[in-house]
């Protein structure tokens, strides 16, 4: 994983995390690529690549642990990795919440799909089926 090499000053960094999933989430690590197109709030990041993973996934977002915190509203170009199916997936999201996870400075990122062309929403929601199915037999 990059690490931050840069600052973009004080980001809200929420703390009081409330419920607001729509869709069952399964605890899932995958690689990820993450380009920033847009951040209003830092835009020293825009354009900017980080390699991470994911925490959890669903039909409709993804949790990403990060090195850096990632302002709330930015717009990101995701690539995922799956195994099964074979298949790197690249999706358009929306970074819905930001939270420091611990002493290290790493940070979990919510992030929200936005923008999406139907047919790869289809294609990640079949991918998604599959691993709930997957982990309801273990």
């Amino acid at each position: 994983m990059l690490h931050c090499s840069f600052s973009i000053g004080l980001l809200p960094v929420r703390t009081d995390m409330e419920e607001r999933r729509r869709d069952e989430r399964i605890g899932e690590r995958k690689q990820v690529v993450v380009t920033v197109l847009a951040a209003p709030a830092a835009r020293e990041i825009e354009g900017r690549t980080f390699f991470c993973r994911t925490e959890d996934l669903s039909a409709s977002g993804l949790r990403l642990r990060l090195h850096c915190a990632m302002p709330d509203g930015s717009a990101l170009a995701l690539r995922v990795a799956f195994s099964v199916p074979l298949k790197a997936f690249r999706l358009i999201g929306r970074s819905a919440w930001t939270r420091e996870v611990d002493a290290a400075s790493e940070y979990e990122v919510g992030v929200e799909f936005r923008d999406c062309p139907a047919r790869t929403m289809s294609e990640w929601r079949d991918a998604v089926k599959v691993l709930l199915k997957g982990s309801a037999k273990e």
